[in-house]
């Protein structure tokens, strides 16, 4: 669904991206991490280096540089018959902190070159690229520290045909010192006027690759729902249970959304809700009882008794996101993407059975949930190799792109977090195509360009909403939460 971070991957540019603070001290970690590769969970020694600079200012971008990643992968976490060349893109989420505030930075995109598997033994796959800065507005030290990396694996056999992809999530051991730099920060760039507070008070990510990660106090102006400085107790956010309806006694809730899409074409995966995660306005049930309706499911442990289809609505709105990778291995390439409805509403269809047991066993409920909306997909601030191509601002996907996601509960209420339910949240998936481009270009014609490096069947999608907060019982469930996106 998201694919505007590789939109010019064709093209390359000279230039220089981003504008940080010179490096100044080398900085280098062995860790111990837990991936879960297809064969199985596998521990594998990861190490990570880069330099960062030996002071900064408040204010002042705090640029990370020459970054590289090595992950050994064990012989016995190859599939067999082991490929012969494999090629990756890593990211790395990096923990940012300061006077008790934290933040993340997304080191994404960092390119794999091929790399031939040996005989025996294992293989080292070496990533390397540009990560954004981070900027802090208040003194006091700023500690970058290692967390979750996700490797997307992509193996060739020795005819040069490319199987099928793998996803490696891996988490650091939860004890150990993660630590890969600490950078002291003065009160303000020389000659400049000191903050005027004392620490931060909230913490928010930047706005895409031009700005990179934020430790500040965010201006009164901002409109962040979902700002770090958090809503009280029991409070909504703005609009909240605005949700237009005529019914008399309406069930309304909103959420938070976020995600992950891959974009087949480019063997890469785009986080969805960065930096501000989706927002949902949600009428539950628009027909309050539900429709009886026949069962689907026949088995020989359980009689289905009956089924109960309600359909639910969401108003979505994806703010503009800023995402980065590196096309063809090598090619750093941002961009902005909106996704925007492109009718009134998105439409989610639950049905819940009745499956009797036995006596001694409880009865269960299972739910099946399908989601379906038709969006645009909006292009803007698109950048290759830190230049900016200008793509004009009616770049967006031709025709809306047809979004259907699935998920569903072994009961009425989840037990896990990949379960699904309306009430509750949790995780749709689905795959969707993308369009050919249309309107791409201010001074030439890139929709070819764009059409023929990112349009395309078969883009995974996986949809992660949070617990809703809703009008009724929101002292316990408001404000929503912002859920971390599921693999």
């Amino acid at each position: 669904m998201l694919a505007a971070a590789a939109t010019a991957g064709a093209i390359a540019l000279s230039g220089v991206a981003g504008t940080g603070v010179a490096s100044g001290r080398q900085a280098a970690t062995e860790l111990v991490y837990t991936c879960q590769f297809p064969s199985g969970e596998v521990t594998v020694p990861v190490g990570i280096s880069a330099t960062f600079p030996g002071e900064a200012h408040a204010g002042e971008p705090i640029q990370p540089g020459a970054v590289a990643v090595t992950l050994t992968v064990p012989e016995q976490a190859l599939p067999e018959p082991a490929p012969a060349t494999l090629t990756a893109t890593a990211g790395l989420t990096v923990a940012v902190t300061q006077n008790g505030n934290a933040a993340e930075s997304a080191w994404a995109g960092l390119g794999v070159p091929p790399t031939p598997v040996p005989a025996a033994g294992a293989v080292v796959l070496s990533a390397a690229g540009d990560v954004p800065p981070v900027t802090v507005h208040d003194r006091g030290e700023v500690t970058f520290s290692a967390a979750a990396l996700v490797v997307e694996v992509v193996p060739y056999a020795a005819d040069g045909a490319a199987a099928e992809p793998w996803t490696v999530p891996c988490a650091p051991a939860p004890d150990a010192d993660r630590t890969l730099a600490v950078v002291p920060v003065a009160g303000g760039q020389p000659g400049s006027t000191p903050p005027a507070t004392e620490g931060p008070t909230s913490v928010e990510p930047g706005d895409g690759a031009d700005d990179g990660n934020v430790i500040d106090t965010p201006p009164a102006s901002r409109d962040r729902r979902a700002q770090a400085d958090p809503l009280a107790p029991g409070e909504a956010p703005p609009g909240c249970f605005d949700f237009p309806t005529d019914l008399p006694n309406p069930s309304l809730m909103c959420a938070y959304v976020t995600g992950y899409a891959n974009v087949t074409k480019l063997g890469a995966a785009v986080r969805l809700g960065v930096p501000e995660p989706g927002f949902a306005q949600i009428l539950l049930n628009e027909a309050a009882a539900g429709e009886i309706r026949p069962c689907d499911t026949v088995s020989e442990e359980f009689v289905c008794t009956y089924a109960i289809f309600v359909r639910s609505r969401a108003t979505m709105d994806f703010p503009a996101a800023g995402t980065s990778m590196l096309t063809f291995g090598f090619v750093p390439v941002s961009g902005k993407v909106r996704l925007r409805l492109a009718e009134p509403y998105l439409v989610i269809d639950s049905v819940t059975e009745r499956h009797d047991y036995p006596r001694g066993t409880p009865d269960k409920f299972p739910v099946k949930v399908t989601a379906q909306a038709r969006m645009w997909l909006e292009l803007s601030d698109v950048r290759v190799n830190g230049v900016p191509l200008d793509v004009g601002d009616d770049c967006r996907s031709a025709e809306p792109i047809d979004v259907v996601l699935a998920g569903g509960s072994a009961n009425t209420i989840p037990q896990n977090p990949d379960e699904y339910t309306v009430p509750f949240g949790g995780v749709l998936s689905g795959s969707v195509d993308i369009p050919p481009f249309s309107g791409c270009g201010a001074t030439e014609d890139l929709d070819p360009l764009l059409t023929g490096t990112i349009s395309g069947p078969d883009n995974d999608v996986k949809v992660t909403q949070g617990r809703p907060c809703p009008e009724v019982g929101g002292a316990t469930y408001c404000p929503p939460e912002v859920p971390e996106p599921r693999r």
